[in-house]
């Protein structure tokens, strides 16, 4: 193999060594702000705290746990990759002497039965005062366990934006045993990152609704107004007006905070937005499948909610008329389609691309499925606004999960004829994703890779070396991947190894994998934000991020966001955004950067400056 370039730095993490006591370690490391939010903790038994992400709030809860000296048990209660990676590294990395036992995993990392979780749940009558860690999914589990024998003083709920949903089985779950609980903790960075309401629970259950109102019925009465309403119920509620919003920041001060960092700067974090252009021919087909008659009605009410201005009017109550069906004739298989499937099969008789270079033009070889080709076949069931959004988030992302079988149905097919189309539309579906999908154009793949693989437009170094075939390979500089759909992820794997990229790997939530991203050894980290958003540290192994196709929620947005920017981080983030032009792709900057907006006046309305 022959080396072409040098190879690309990749960040390493520095570990402090050092042989003081671990608590005093911990006091020289904490910043002022840290300090601020510890003493918060500390002369509070119920507290929030909505700290920005990235700011440290494990550690600074921890060194805030060793002042305090709670008696009895301590539950942290978080998601599923916090509960699992983030605390335990925390503890581990920092020596604290403190008995931890996980309610999720053996010392192994393999998940517990639900019998060893029970024998653990009976152990607490007996084990003396321990760190115990579990799941916001078992947190119903581990309650109805309990009940009045609640044996937790101390409960930390990480990332409290997860108990939000006062109708919620964990919610309430969390309220059933709140008597029982002497010192409640709740840490996040995103309290409201999706709708306004979601704050009541968070400070219902510090206080039981005296700051607030005695039920979410009160607190909307007072203070929001109807944002979205489908079906003659409202979906979701904003702020009734900017006063309201300022007095329920000023209400809840004394029993939340966050604090900003004046002392250290975080290295700079810089977006770079790349365009992608469908040609006409695909343009048209987007607009084609936008305008389909099932869809019409819920597009225009999906787009108005989410563009609607903070100050406009609430939508009326009166329900969208119900769009007619369709009126479908029994087509023969269109000719297409049987074109499309005959120029290119897999063995097992499904279309797939053939990518034989890593040369990008060799992209376009892809037979991709034209909509007019498949005309009837493809009938995208859309029942609200969200599922319609999916939708042409999919197609604008370049690829359409479809469902030959009701496909078929929609047209009222006689039972031979249905068999046909079922099995023509799983033929040109592609092989290489999971689920029969569509794929439409491949201009976001190419552009990931072209940031990938050349320094000129991706900012970083790329080592490149020859095969044995004199193929060209590239390792990039270690780069995160934010993916949304399942089939993104399918799609991406296999591109990115026809164009020679080296080290693509997906990230599966294991210890093992995080400890070599973050030593600089994984060129290119597929994750999904939804799975992998939340409390995690990636900020050693790399400072570069590309969102394949943004997300609806502002939350998994800005969460995955701050994996690399964060305290700890050495160097500038860059955060690249992949947009498909003149489709609805093109409207999720604005509509995140809306919801961070107020995300964000709510964490500086609570905020507490260091002194």
């Amino acid at each position: 193999m022959t080396s072409t370039t040098q190879p690309a730095t990749t960040p390493k993490h520095s570990a402090d060594t050092t042989s003081e006591p671990w608590d005093v370690v911990i006091e020289n490391t904490l910043e002022p702000f840290q300090k601020v939010v510890r003493q918060f903790m500390i002369d509070r038994p119920y507290s929030g705290i909505f700290l920005n992400m990235g700011g440290g709030k494990t550690l600074t809860t921890l060194s805030a746990l060793t002042y305090i000296q709670p008696p009895g048990h301590i539950l942290v209660v978080a998601p599923l990759n916090i509960s699992r990676l983030t605390w335990p590294e925390e503890v581990r990395k920092w020596n604290i002497p403190v008995n931890a036992v996980s309610l999720i995993t053996n010392e192994r990392g393999t998940k517990l039965t639900r019998a060893k979780r029970l024998k653990l749940y009976e152990e607490t009558a007996t084990t003396p005062p321990t760190l115990y860690y579990i799941t916001i999914n078992l947190l119903e589990d581990i309650v109805n366990y309990f009940g009045d024998r609640w044996p937790f003083w101390t409960v930390i709920i990480d990332e409290s934006q997860t108990i939000s949903d006062v109708s919620s089985k964990r919610t309430k779950a969390l309220f059933s045993v709140r008597p029982h609980i002497g010192r409640l903790i709740l840490l996040t960075g995103t309290p409201s990152a999706n709708k306004f309401d979601a704050i009541y629970a968070q400070v219902a259950v510090l206080d039981y609704g005296a700051s607030l109102g005695e039920n979410i019925d009160v607190f909307r009465a007072r203070w929001c107004a109807p944002d979205v309403i489908t079906d003659k119920q409202v979906r979701r509620w904003k702020p009734a007006n900017k006063q309201a919003e300022a007095e329920v920041y000023r209400t809840i001060s004394h029993l939340v905070m966050s604090a900003v960092n004046t002392d250290i700067k975080l290295p700079p974090l810089h977006f770079v937005d790349h365009e992608v252009h469908m040609n006409d021919d695909e343009h048209r087909d987007y607009e084609l499948f936008k305008k389909d008659a099932v869809l019409a009605a819920l597009l225009d009410m999906a787009e108005d909610n989410e563009v609607a201005h903070a100050d406009t009017p609430p939508p009326s109550t009166t329900p969208a008329p119900t769009p007619a069906s369709p009126q479908h004739s029994a087509p023969a298989i269109p000719t297409g389609l049987l074109q499309a499937v005959a120029q290119s099969t897999s063995p097992s008789g499904r279309a797939i691309a053939p990518v034989t270079t890593a040369e990008l033009d060799h992209f376009d070889d892809l037979p991709v499925q034209r909509q007019e080709d498949l005309g009837a076949l493809v009938v995208i069931s859309a029942v609200h606004a969200a599922t319609l959004r999916m939708k042409l988030l999919q197609y604008a992302g370049g690829a359409v999960y479809v469902d030959p079988e009701d496909s078929a149905q929609a047209q009222d097919l006689d039972a031979s004829t249905a068999r046909d189309v079922i099995d023509a539309t799983n033929a040109a579906m592609t092989t290489m994703t999971s689920r029969p999908t569509m794929i439409v154009h491949l201009h976001k793949v190419r552009k990931v890779i072209e940031i990938l693989c050349n320094p000129a437009l991706g900012g970083e170094p790329v080592h490149i070396d020859q095969d044995e075939n004199g193929r060209q390979l590239y390792t990039p500089t270690p780069t995160l991947v934010a993916y949304r759909f399942i089939s993104d992820k399918e799609i991406l794997l296999h591109y990115l190894a026809q164009a020679g990229v080296q080290g693509v790997e997906v990230f599966d939530g294991s210890p093992d994998i995080l400890r070599r991203w973050n030593a600089g050894r994984i060129p290119v980290l597929l994750l999904q934000p939804a799975s992998a958003g939340h409390g995690l540290n990636f900020q050693h192994g790399g400072h570069r991020l590309i969102w394949y196709n943004l997300p609806d929620n502002n939350e998994h947005y800005m969460q995955a966001n701050a994996r690399l920017h964060r305290i700890g981080q050495k160097d500038p983030v860059t955060i690249h955004r992949i947009i498909t032009a003149d489709t609805y792709d093109a409207n999720m900057p604005a509509i995140l950067a809306g919801k961070a907006n107020r995300q964000q006046r709510l964490i500086d309305a609570v905020r507490r400056d260091p002194v």
